[in-house]
């Protein structure tokens, strides 16, 4: 297999792979532990949740966007100099 597709490959497998287990971990605790619903007011056990889905989801969001966007690699060589050599 080509090096770029098995790549490419491993990019869906870790994404799809990140994402569900996300998904079933917020799922658990909050359908099948009920703490998504609030009873009569919200508990101390429903905001804990709620701060865990939503810092969770930044992370989340941010490992998909590295991923799938990685940033460019900068050169420290100056636009003058030969390739292969820095500048001091």
């Amino acid at each position: 297999m080509e090096e770029d597709a098995k790549q490419f490959l491993l990019r869906v497998a870790r994404s799809i792979t990140v994402s569900l287990l996300w998904l079933f971990i917020n799922m658990t605790l909050g359908i099948y532990i009920g703490l998504l619903l609030f009873e009569d007011y919200p508990s101390t056990a429903n905001i804990v949740f709620y701060i865990w889905f939503i810092l969770s989801l930044a992370f989340l969001i941010r490992f998909l966007i590295r991923t799938w966007w990685p940033r460019e690699k900068v050169s420290t060589a100056a636009p003058d100099d030969p390739p292969g050599q820095k500048s001091l």
